[in-house]
């Protein structure tokens, strides 16, 4: 099964988590998800299947960077996570603008590494942004192709 279809099927139950507790991801590629749930206040979670074991936890609601454990080494997340922590320690009004204008910086580092990664056969194609303003809901897509 592709990991589309699991992010569509959650999105069409009424109870995620339940959702994901009951789910056997056996036969499916390695993945993380990391799901926000605003039905009754905010709630953040994030799933890891490692391809054997699933490792499922609510998170705390702080900010945080993740980076795929398939295109950045150990070395290059804790450079990414300290570009971030810098971001942080500038930003303590958080815009939706603000939040975009990191994740499409391809200067901090080299372009291999940097939040909008260039390169020869893998890049950053794109960005999705989702924003709750009390019951407005807006997703915006940003295509760098």
């Amino acid at each position: 099964m592709s990991r589309g279809i699991i992010v569509k099927n959650i999105l069409f139950v009424d109870d995620a988590v339940n959702y994901i507790h009951l789910f056997d991801f056996k036969d499916i590629e390695p993945f993380t998800l990391v799901l926000v749930d605003w039905n009754i206040g905010l709630k953040s979670y994030k799933l890891v299947w490692d391809g054997t074991k699933k490792h499922f936890k609510k998170l705390t609601q702080e900010p945080k960077i993740w980076s795929s454990s398939t295109l950045y080494t150990h070395k290059m997340k804790e450079l990414r996570k300290g570009w971030f922590a810098d971001w942080l320690a500038t930003n303590d009004q958080f815009s939706k603008d603000k939040i975009l204008s990191f994740h499409k910086n391809e200067h901090l580092g080299s372009p291999n590494i940097s939040p909008k990664m260039k390169r020869k056969f893998i890049e950053t194609v794109s960005i999705t942004a989702v924003e709750k303003r009390n019951e407005n809901i807006e997703m915006s897509y940003y295509d760098f192709l």
